[in-house]
Parts: structure tokens; C-alpha cells; sequence
């Protein structure tokens, strides 16, 4: 299940929650723009935006934004001592844009839409007056496009995050042994599309894999 999704059934189960998003990078930081942290009631859920300090204070800032109902954008200066000094390997700046979970049925769409969407453009308010904004709108990519997740930006008057989504690269896995498991685990984590093809029912089983994998039964000469 991915951090979209899943915001949305923390809606959807009436429990409360906040999206963390690098939403503009300079320099070298510790994650690219578009990396996502799901923030819950009683601290980090899935992702991770970085780690050390920044992400105690996102989490903290989660919280915050659960309680009141506002959105939150972030910057930290990561200069070489002070990401020595937490742990960090990196020394540039982070935007990170931080927005509480909304029952609010059009923003729980686009965030349902969005999750099994290829490609497409996110556009989310920095300040929300009568709730939450966030559109999507479906953008065509040339043929054999793939960049996998979303890069983020902010424009150029800060009113607005924009996450351009790309279909992540595939990866073709043939034989669903102990191997080829073990190999579409390892490609999923690394933010790959797997598909696993197996002429024997039995291993080419859906239930056998994780969602974000797809398991289908042929040969490799038809697949």
C-alpha cells in the first residue's frame, strides 16, 4: 500500500493523521523532492522524510497540524556541522510541506485517485482559508516515460506544492521460486513496478506477494 492510500483510509476510519512532503530541495539533502511521511496520532506511520532532527520536527509539526487543522510548511538549513552533529550526511536546504488530514470528500478523492495513478499533476495549497485544496489533473507521457514517484516543486510564489507523477521503471521477474521472491521483494522496496511471471499456478499466486507486485501466470516465451 503506498503513503497515499493509505492517508486515505486513515480518513476513511475517521482517525486522524498528517502528510509530510519534501516539497523543494537545494543542495545536498538526505531525500529528494516528493518523498512522503504519513504522520498518525502517535507519531510516524510509513516514510521518512530524512531522519535525525528534521524528522522529529516534522513529526512534531504533524501533530500540530492534526490538532489545528492547518498546514505547516517547513524549511531546514542543513549546513556540514550541524549534519555531522545529527547524523545527517548532507548539508543543503529542505521545504517540507506538512497538511493535516481532512474528511473532506473532494480531498479524499484526489488522494484515493492519485494513489493508483501513473502519471499526473498533484497541485496543493500552502495556505488553506475554507479547507484543504488539492487538485489533480491527468497529463499524457511520451511513450516509455518512467521516473518513478512524484517530484515535487514549489512555485514561484510559494502558494502552491506541485507533484509531478511518473510511472516508476519495471522490472521483470521470471520465476516465482525462492529467488525470484526474494528478487521482487528487494526491486519493490527499491521503488520498482514488479511483475512476476511463472507458468505454475501455484507460485504465480497473488496472495504470495505484496501489493504493489503483480503476479501473473504464462511462460517466457509468451510473456
Amino acid at each position: 500500500m503506498n503513503v497515499w492510500q493509505a492517508a486515505a483510509n486513515l480518513i476513511r476510519q475517521s482517525r486522524s493523521g498528517a502528510l509530510a512532503t519534501v516539497a523543494r530541495v537545494r543542495g545536498s539533502t538526505p531525500v529528494p523532492a516528493g518523498t512522503k511521511m504519513l504522520v498518525g496520532a502517535e507519531g510516524r506511520l510509513i516514510g521518512s522524510v530524512g531522519g535525525g532532527c528534521v524528522e522529529a520536527d516534522v513529526i512534531e509539526a504533524g501533530l500540530r497540524a492534526q490538532a489545528e487543522h492547518r498546514p505547516a510548511l517547513l524549511t531546514h538549513h542543513l549546513n556540514a556541522d550541524l549534519a555531522g552533529d545529527l547524523g545527517l550526511s548532507c548539508g543543503g536546504t529542505v521545504d517540507i510541506f506538512v497538511e493535516p488530514l481532512m474528511a473532506d470528500e473532494a480531498y479524499v478523492r484526489v488522494l484515493e485517485i492519485v494513489a493508483t495513478a501513473e502519471s499526473g499533476l498533484v497541485r496543493t495549497a500552502t495556505e488553506w482559508g475554507d479547507g484543504p485544496v488539492k487538485t489533480f489533473e491527468p497529463v499524457a507521457l511520451g511513450r516509455g516515460a518512467s521516473g518513478g514517484g512524484a517530484a515535487a516543486t514549489l512555485t514561484r510564489d510559494g502558494r502552491f506544492m506541485e507533484e509531478r507523477l511518473m510511472p516508476a521503471p519495471r522490472v521483470f521477474v521470471f520465476g516465482a521460486g525462492h529467488v525470484g521472491t526474494a528478487i521482487a521483494r528487494a526491486a519493490e522496496a527499491a521503488g520498482f513496478r514488479v511483475i512476476v511471471i511463472d507458468d505454475r499456478s501455484e507460485y504465480a499466486d497473488p496472495a504470495r506477494f505484496s501489493e504493489g507486485t503483480h503476479a501473473t501466470v504464462a511462460s517466457w516465451k509468451s510473456a
